[in-house]
């Protein structure tokens, strides 16, 4: 649990960052659904922060993705709506991670492509399918991973300085008790 407290001073401390509430008030059940999923809970954490800004309540622009985690009703199981979705935190980050973990296993070791997958579906193995007026499912799949990536770099890097800042709070505390304890 001390990983996840880190993560949450790291997301308020973070510029940019808005709704982290919607993640430290279910940053168990986070750390929980990570963990049950096999899914590196720094990388689950940036997966929700570029689906959704940490916004439990929200509807993609095409109006078939919603929640946190941005989920397409019709791929979840057992079936939600979006009305559900969007007012259970953790079964809408419950319904991502089970997606995610089948591009996991569609990506096999590489992150960019199980990343593409999420995003995309099941047209990011070098697929040459570009939509009619010039979408590239794949590259805007591989831009997302690079959003996720560059994301969760961020994360661990503000992490490692909210770490720091504990430690020598704990050193200057641990001063000052002890001077107390001598008067």
């Amino acid at each position: 649990m001390i990983k996840e407290m880190f993560i949450c001073l790291a997301l308020f401390d973070i510029s940019g960052v808005v709704n982290e509430n919607n993640i430290c008030d279910n940053i168990e059940t986070l750390s929980q659904i990570s963990k049950e999923h096999n899914i590196d809970t720094y990388t689950f954490v940036s997966m929700l922060w570029i689906e959704s800004n940490f916004n439990k309540k929200i509807i993609s622009y095409t109006g078939k993705a919603c929640g946190i985690s941005q989920v397409v009703p019709k791929w979840t199981r057992p079936k939600k709506t979006c009305e559900e979705l969007n007012s259970d935190v953790k079964e809408a980050m419950k319904q991502g991670a089970k997606i995610f973990r089948v591009f996991k296993r569609y990506g096999g070791k590489s992150l960019d492509i199980s990343l593409c997958g999420y995003n995309q579906g099941y047209r990011c193995k070098g697929e040459k399918k570009i939509k009619k007026g010039g979408y590239d499912y794949r590259k805007k799949g591989l831009e997302y991973a690079k959003k996720v990536k560059s994301f969760r770099t961020k994360l661990k890097s503000s992490v490692r300085k909210q770490k720091k800042k504990v430690k020598k709070y704990k050193e200057k505390l641990t001063r000052a008790l002890s001077s107390l304890y001598n008067l």
